[in-house]
């Protein structure tokens, strides 16, 4: 920050109350061994908001050159970027409020709800005109956006005799946003805005099915993306133009990352012997079979029923592809051929522009429940080990990502964003021995 504005004041507050020390409280409610309600409240000031060493300062290309008429070139000088002189800390209001406790000896958990406000989060400026002459637009503090949520854990502990016992665990994080304010330039249709949305969430078109026949295109809105046939991607014509385009592009879906992140488990333990179990998940996440946001067009490679990448293994089955109706092949019964619901729309020769375009049809979830780890460990604490010096030994055998229960199929839901193209989570058992002397 430029002299004066290098400095910032960020004060916070918290308190906390606990019940349970009560003596009333431990008279009237002798199950509730422990509750805590705590609350705090900061400002908070970011100073990591650009890469720029010295964004305040206005940079100048004294390397540039003009051409007049077509044919004459002059070396010039012009604004490279322009200073932020107000480049000021970007703040955040934190709230949070919290619960702890403690029943029956058993019950132990925590929760907390939290909110988070930012201002002046430094962007580039979108309603600067062009008559203004700038070859590059300046940057501001101009962005604000909210984020709320919960995270929390439970756990549950039971002593059946001196000999066994056992623990169940569970816990859960849930974050979501909106952008109050993004700046931008006039939009020509509600829908195109991103503020009111949450970051990072991602355009498309609504994909309507496969066209069936080229009577049904000839009825439909042109869509501006190159030729098409029977078989290809139909989409909406939002705006109700006639002409299926970049102004159809409406919010299909939250960026990637997942809102709800979730876990459980627990350990059973008899004598010397502990087994274990653990499981993890998210909730509703999208993600897209074929990646055409930004220059990240990576297509569709998964690894799919041991064919390690090999997408025409899919394709060639005709149940998951659109196949013409009068297509010379009689293996290929009626039943799947003009199907609306295929996997894929027909096949083709070099770069097909309609059907690439992201659009609900090639969306999907990637929600998923994952058994992380099952453990077998027994404890042995003999004499025989203690008299060379071994405290105990634990034996154990562990196994981990034995099983995922999703809809994706093609491959790990943890990697659908990169459509596969990435070493998967590998399963394995393991045996280990640990000493404790």
């Amino acid at each position: 920050f430029q002299p004066g504005r290098q400095f910032g004041f960020f004060p916070s507050i918290s308190g906390a109350w606990v019940p349970s020390s009560y003596q009333w409280t431990k008279d009237k409610m002798p199950w509730l061994n422990y509750f805590k309600i705590r609350a705090s409240y900061g400002l908070v000031g970011n100073d990591r908001i650009t890469d720029k060493r010295f964004p305040y300062l206005t940079s100048i290309n004294v390397n540039g050159s003009a051409t007049t008429n077509w044919k004459y070139t002059k070396g010039g000088i012009w604004e490279n970027s322009i200073g932020a002189d107000n480049l000021e800390w970007e703040k955040a209001k934190k709230f949070d409020v919290g619960l702890e406790g403690k029943l029956f000896d058993k019950f132990e958990f925590v929760i907390d709800f939290f909110r988070d406000t930012r201002d002046g989060i430094f962007q580039e400026r979108k309603q600067v005109p062009d008559f203004v002459g700038l070859v590059n637009m300046p940057f501001g503090n101009v962005g604000s956006m909210v984020s709320w949520g919960s995270d929390g854990n439970i756990t549950f502990n039971q002593r059946i005799n001196k000999d066994m016992e056992f623990t169940l665990r569970a816990n859960f994080t849930y974050s979501t946003n909106k952008v109050n304010y993004y700046e931008e330039g006039d939009t020509k249709y509600e829908y195109t805005s991103a503020t009111g949305r949450p970051n990072g969430y991602m355009k498309g078109y609504i994909a309507l099915g496969l066209f069936k026949d080229q009577e049904e295109i000839n009825n439909s809105p042109k869509q501006d993306f190159g030729s098409y046939l029977p078989g290809d991607i139909k989409y909406k014509d939002v705006n109700g133009d006639g002409v299926v385009n970049s102004d159809d592009q409406v919010p299909v879906s939250y960026q990637d990352y997942p809102r709800l992140m979730y876990g459980f488990g627990g350990e059973f333990r008899w004598k010397k012997l502990t087994l274990g179990v653990r499981f993890s998940g998210i909730g509703n996440t999208d993600y897209y079979k074929i990646w055409t946001w930004g220059s990240n067009n990576v297509g569709y490679i998964p690894f799919y029923d041991g064919k390690l990448g090999n997408v025409l293994t899919i394709a060639a089955n005709p149940a998951n592809r659109w196949i013409p109706a009068d297509y010379d092949d009689p293996s290929i019964p009626a039943s799947m051929r003009e199907n609306p619901n295929a996997m894929f729309p027909r096949l083709s020769y070099g770069s097909n522009q309609n059907n690439a375009q992201a659009s609900t049809f090639w969306k999907g979830n990637r929600k998923y429940l994952r058994l992380d780890e099952i453990s077998l460990n027994y404890n042995c604490n003999c004499n025989l080990l203690k008299s060379i010096g071994i405290n105990s030994i634990d034996l154990a055998v562990v196994a981990n990502d034995l099983h995922t229960w999703d809809s994706v199929k093609l491959f790990d839901p943890e990697l659908a964003t990169s459509n596969g193209r990435a070493y998967p989570i590998p399963g394995r058992v393991s045996f280990q021995a640990i000493v404790h002397f």
